[in-house]
């Protein structure tokens, strides 16, 4: 366990970053033939394995670096983007999974199974 976190706050901080790297995703295949936009990615101020808990987490958006810059300025590769996308869904999916069981385990331990 990290901090003072249970396992379900952990799981369910888990899906929120998820859901937050989504949205960050999604802004730069939306913006994949926007002149001069340039890609950015989702970061967090405090890594896991502190013990401050996982609330005190910010989340940060910042520019990705090192991305080859087209013509008009932009430096989205939609491919890398796509990549991007299967791998955080399939990540949601697990933790999605993984809370389902935890809630299972528990309701069985409350019914005495």
């Amino acid at each position: 366990m990290i901090g003072k976190s249970s396992p379900v706050d952990l799981i369910n901080n888990l899906l929120r970053q998820s859901e937050m790297r989504q949205r960050v995703i999604s802004q730069n295949i939306a913006n994949v033939n926007t002149p001069g936009y340039k890609s950015v990615e989702l970061g967090f101020a405090e890594a896991l394995g502190t013990d401050k808990g996982d609330d005190d987490m910010e989340a940060v958006v910042r520019q990705t670096e090192g991305l080859v810059e087209r013509e008009d300025g932009n430096n989205v590769n939609l491919e890398a983007e796509m990549a991007k996308l299967t791998k955080n869904s399939l990540e949601f999916e697990t933790y999605s999974h993984l809370l389902v069981a935890k809630f299972s385990m528990l309701r069985s331990a409350i019914n005495g199974q």
